[in-house]
């Protein structure tokens, strides 16, 4: 059985075609988990008169926070109440293509994946997320690299994962992260064994006015940036990964892009905040230009910095 987790907060005019999408699944071994996060709208009102009269209303469950606690704990309360072999997480403004769990649930029996990741479109805005390239690959054992490479994205929506294996390896949700899924895709690549693809369209990623890209809060996006550094060289050692080349490189470029995006939006300290980070983050010797700023002082290395990292700064 998959177990579908939807993290429900104010989307009144989203909710319907969502799930109506999960009900017209030709796949019908599923349960649904409607995590109800306490928003402000008629949301749970509408979701709850579509379930009575759907025909279906015994594969919903309805799990309510006490109080609003964001999208990262609504995920965790969603795993932990599934029932599922599977679960797949679907964001509650989007949809699923009718057979999307059968497409998935079908090479994840065949394989053994761990995980299976199927293809999307973008409704809204076509430019900003890349879809996934089909390169022949039905299955693949260097999931690491993969997620290095951008061969998937991190996003958790649209992929069917195993819950034991998410048990096992204990993954949840970092609770107040902006970026929750990078943090925890990041993980599953450090620890998974075998990835699955579907390159068919599975997915409608629906962008909309005020989704977490177009948040304003920028010292919310600063404090994950932060985070995240430090957590992917956390979690690197911890897997043994620090010493992967691809891996450092890799890094070098997620630090470079979160510093870009703070100069652009944060404040002068902010930047020097992060700068802070940077450097004493899985440091990389040598004299080479890209990383000669890690031996200058802090002053000098900010600027040069700037200067040599501007490849990577939005």
């Amino acid at each position: 059985m998959i177990s579908i987790i939807i993290p429900i907060y104010n989307v009144e005019n989203y909710i319907v075609p969502c799930l109506k999408s999960v009900v017209a699944q030709t796949y019908k071994d599923f349960e649904v988990v409607l995590v109800d996060d306490c928003g402000t709208d008629k949301t749970m009102e509408i979701a709850s008169e579509f379930i009575a009269h759907c025909g279906m209303a015994e594969k919903f469950r309805i799990v309510k926070h006490e109080h609003n606690k964001g999208n990262s704990a609504a995920r965790n309360t969603g795993i932990a109440s599934a029932k599922g072999k599977y679960i797949y997480q679907l964001d509650d403004d989007d949809t699923m293509t009718p057979d999307c769990l059968e497409k998935l649930v079908g090479i994840a029996e065949h394989t053994d994946a761990e995980m299976v990741v199927g293809n999307f479109r973008i409704e809204g805005d076509a430019t900003w997320i890349p879809t996934l390239k089909n390169d022949g690959k039905a299955v693949s054992e260097d999931c690491f690299h993969d997620y290095l490479h951008d061969k998937y994205q991190m996003m958790v929506w649209n992929k069917l994962i195993r819950k034991d294996f998410l048990e096992k390896n204990g993954f949840e949700f970092k609770v107040g992260l902006a970026h929750e899924d990078n943090a925890w895709s990041f993980s599953v690549a450090c620890a998974i064994k075998k990835v699955a693809f579907v390159y068919d369209v599975t997915y409608n990623y629906v962008v909309r006015e005020g989704t977490i890209h177009a948040d304003k809060n920028f010292k919310k996006h600063f404090d994950s940036y932060v985070y995240l550094i430090q957590y992917y060289a956390n979690e690197a050692k911890k897997y043994g990964k620090a010493d992967d080349q691809e891996f450092r490189w890799w890094l070098e470029r997620q630090k470079a892009l979160f510093f870009g995006i703070t100069c652009n939006e944060g404040t002068a300290s902010q930047q020097r905040a992060i700068y802070h980070i940077i450097r004493k983050t899985l440091p990389q010797g040598g004299f080479d230009k890209m990383h000669l700023h890690y031996l200058l002082p802090t002053r000098l290395g900010l600027i040069t910095y700037k200067k040599w990292h501007g490849m990577f700064m939005m």
